[in-house]
């Protein structure tokens, strides 16, 4: 079979095909005058450089690492003249030149041999890069670990102790903690603590200089802040009703962590709907994929509630979480709120570090 040479174009736009110019024949230097001699050796000369230092260099459109062209795996595709010209050049484009190698293998007009071995090497190459950059960006466990940090001190812990300060309120003020006023107050002491917590740390956020969007930020606070007002309201009632059930600690802080997990979820998708509805940008509309992160929020927000029961130390010895997160009768209103929002915190982060280590990436609403 003959091969087609390849065109100028495709010449200049990928090294690899660039062939080797053959020498000029130089002049007879008897048959010339001592100056015309003189003028052919030189030429002579210049004809036995590499041909390649008299074309363009390799033109790139995407910048590549220098070491490319110096690399051991690179110089067995590549002459030595070709290797030098690219490492002055300072940019390969594997990816543009794979192309063209595809092309004039179609065309017929390189080898299928030279084809694998070149693209072979430009292919292994990036997949070097790849890796190194890979290696190079932080780990999926890392990155989750720091948006639970950080939705724990922006959110839960401010949801916690809001809820507190609100029944220390309450409970001064009269209502007991069987009314549905209380139900209501300690509810809106958790929409208000984390609608300021998440507000408070996007303003501190933008102040040190990162991108937000505080409008956008205002929306999501009270979106969440609006569920929180639902698994707030819900918290007393259940632990009330399981008490009269003479539920043991345990059963009682799974019940209200159920409980707290239905109304978190109910409020999402609800509030979603309404603030939607009202044209906020940064609440969508009711759909499949936000269904599925809402769910893992409110498992989470359910762990957060299931933990706040060891505030309680009604129970006893058996309230395994009362050396911890206790709150007792003549414990300080702020110490209690501080405890309060700490066990909401604990209770929330060891139910996350479930869902980041049990799920893929894409598949934890914190990704």
């Amino acid at each position: 079979a003959v091969l087609l040479a390849p065109t100028p174009q495709q010449q200049n736009k990928c090294p690899a095909l660039q062939p080797k110019a053959e020498p000029r024949q130089a002049h007879d230097a008897r048959t010339l005058s001592p100056h015309h001699a003189q003028v052919a050796r030189s030429t002579a000369a210049a004809s036995a450089m590499p041909a390649l230092v008299h074309r363009r260099p390799f033109q790139s459109t995407t910048s590549a690492p220098k070491s490319m062209a110096a690399s051991p795996n690179y110089s067995e595709a590549m002459s030595k003249e070709r290797q030098r010209a690219a490492a002055q050049q300072g940019n390969l484009d594997a990816t543009a030149c794979i192309k063209e190698l595809e092309i004039s293998l179609a065309k017929g007009e390189i080898a299928l041999e030279e084809y694998l071995a070149v693209s072979a090497k430009l292919q292994g190459h990036d997949a070097g890069e790849q890796k190194k950059a890979e290696a190079a960006a932080p780990s999926l466990a890392a990155t989750r670990t720091k948006r639970m940090l950080e939705v724990t001190v922006s959110k839960i812990f401010p949801a916690g102790f809001g809820w507190q300060m609100a029944s220390i309120y309450a409970g001064n003020a009269g209502l007991a903690s069987t009314s549905v006023p209380f139900f209501l107050a300690t509810g809106m002491g958790d929409c208000v603590g984390v609608f300021l917590g998440h507000t408070g740390f996007k303003a501190i956020q933008k102040a040190a200089g990162y991108e937000v969007n505080l409008k956008n930020e205002t929306q999501t606070g009270l979106h969440l802040g609006s569920a929180a007002f639902m698994s707030g309201a819900a918290w007393q009632p259940t632990l009330n009703a399981l008490q009269v059930l003479e539920c043991t600690f345990n059963q009682a802080a799974l019940g209200v962590g159920a409980s707290c997990t239905l109304a978190f979820f109910v409020g999402l998708r609800l509030f979603r709907k309404v603030y939607s509805s009202l044209g906020w940008e940064a609440v969508e509309e009711n759909n499949y994929e936000n269904l599925k992160g809402d769910i893992g929020l409110s498992v989470s927000i359910g762990g957060a509630t299931a933990a706040f029961v060891g505030t309680d130390v009604s129970y006893g010895a058996a309230n395994w979480l009362a050396p911890v997160v206790g709150i007792s009768e003549n414990c300080p209103d702020a110490l209690g709120q501080v405890i309060a929002g700490s066990s909401t915190a604990l209770g929330f982060m060891a139910t996350q570090h479930v869902q980041n280590n049990m799920l893929p990436e894409g598949k934890n609403w914190i990704d």
